[in-house]
């Protein structure tokens, strides 16, 4: 596995301080994505959790074993390599590099829409789910691929 930093973040003011704080330097990344890939593909779930865009249709087992499941994923960090079906992969990871700014400035506004969405809709994989899991879930999503990006110090 390509190198990783282990992060964890309290709260989403957390994790927009990481990102803040990455944006303001030189980074390098590790595994398959870029910086800018990164921030676009967290802004893309924020921007489905909210209902803001539809995602793609997953298949029925993901679907179906999504809710049975929801507890064990969210009591323990996420661990890359989760592959996604090829119609989510090319949702959520566009192939062009990512513009760092644009992605940046999406990442952004998705983060303040999903903050201030009072409720959210049905989980796309994990079915009916409290703010407190959404944001458990959005908050290890985010430190498991802000983990790939590193600071060049």
């Amino acid at each position: 596995m390509p190198e990783h930093r282990s992060l964890s973040f309290a709260s989403l003011d957390d994790a927009l301080n990481e990102v803040e704080l990455l944006a303001s330097g030189e980074t390098r990344t590790t595994g398959s994505f870029s910086f800018g890939q990164i921030l676009r593909h967290l802004a893309l779930t924020l921007d489905m959790v909210t209902g803001h865009v539809a995602g793609p249709k997953l298949p029925w087992f993901i679907r179906f074993a999504g809710p049975l499941i929801k507890k064990s994923i969210l009591s323990k960090p996420i661990k890359p390599g989760f592959k996604l079906p090829k119609a989510a992969q090319s949702f959520f990871w566009p192939a062009d590099d990512g513009d760092l700014p644009a992605a940046l400035n999406h990442f952004r506004s998705s983060l303040a829409r999903y903050r201030s969405q009072n409720e959210l809709p049905r989980h796309p994989i994990f079915g009916r789910m409290t703010r407190e899991e959404h944001d458990l879930l959005q908050r290890g999503h985010m430190a498991m691929h802000l983990g790939f990006v590193h600071p060049v110090k």
